[in-house]
């Protein structure tokens, strides 16, 4: 939901680093063409990042029509994406505001902002909040508890800074061990350094702002994730290991939709077949909505039965 309120600029240039870490080789009017731009808006972009990246690009070779450039290995996807949006000053001026700095000039001076870009920037965050229902009748900004956590993590991840997040080294081991326990019990999943990242920086957020700042879940989303062997598995694992992370019930909820969210790996094609019929089981089966677009997607591409669960 952010995308649309981050810089047109920073976000064809991540697009575009995106491309080229990925396929090698580029064509310029494509990328104009998906990106709603002329040809001319795309060379520029591509100059910058070569500009930005002059140690990350082994080889950078452009033409009229086509781009080919190759990244050194030493440098992932997403440390490379996360510098570009570093340098958006919409996601740097609401991390300083979800982080409680509400006062404009003091934010400007922070970030090194001009005082028309400043209140540019703060009319995208009202125009931000008032799309998702944040904004007050007193005009005010009030973001549900739940809601202010994941910006701050989706930030985090965008960017790569943690400095609204405190780092607490009791809490990040605790966070480690039950993405272990989860690990070992569940399916044989296996999470990416990338996501044990986001759990770890949501596990600190939670203990950071349990007992202030309390979370709520709606009863619907409650009875959802009690069904889930995973939230079985999770509190287990914090009885278990004793943790520190879950100080009451609506944190155990929060850390659910955490690890719920999360991208994972599995290298046994049967245990992935069974994680599969679970998800399936308690995510879209239950939901006559999604079994109806299932049944039109399996129309629509003509899916076969031995591949309809995946």
């Amino acid at each position: 939901m952010l995308e649309r309120y981050i810089e047109k600029n920073i976000f064809r240039q991540v697009y575009l680093c995106q491309q080229l870490y990925q396929k090698k080789k580029i064509a310029l009017h494509t990328m104009a063409e998906r990106l709603n731009v002329c040809t001319i808006t795309i060379t520029n972009d591509l100059e910058l990042l070569k500009e930005s990246f002059g140690q990350e690009i082994l080889t950078f070779e452009r033409t009229k029509n086509t781009c080919k450039a190759s990244f050194s290995s030493a440098y992932s996807l997403l440390e490379l994406t996360q510098r570009i949006f570093r340098r958006s000053d919409f996601l740097r001026v609401l991390n300083d505001f979800l982080s409680g700095n509400t006062h404009w000039s003091e934010i400007a001076e922070k970030e090194f902002l001009s005082t028309s870009k400043i209140y540019q920037i703060r009319a995208d965050i009202f125009e931000f909040a008032e799309e998702f229902g944040y904004l007050q009748s007193d005009h005010t900004i009030k973001l549900p508890e739940k809601d202010l956590r994941y910006l701050l993590l989706a930030i985090s991840r965008y960017t790569g800074d943690r400095s609204a997040i405190p780092y607490n080294k009791m809490i990040a081991s605790s966070a480690a061990d039950l993405i272990d326990y989860v690990e070992e019990h569940f399916f044989d999943r296996d999470y990416p350094s990338s996501e044990r990242e986001i759990i770890i920086l949501g596990s600190q957020l939670s203990s950071q702002r349990a007992r202030q700042f309390p979370i709520q879940f709606s009863d619907d989303e409650k009875q959802t994730a009690q069904q889930t062997p995973l939230f079985g598995l999770l509190r287990e694992g914090v009885k278990t290991l004793k943790s520190t992370i879950c100080t009451n019930e609506e944190e155990l909820f929060f850390i659910y939709s955490l690890f719920n969210a999360r991208n994972y790996l599995c290298n046994n094609l049967e245990l992935l077949q069974k994680d599969f019929e679970v998800v399936y089981q308690n995510h879209i089966k239950c939901y006559p909505e999604l079994e109806k677009l299932l049944q039109q997607l399996r129309s629509a591409l003509n899916i076969s039965i031995e591949n309809e669960l995946l």
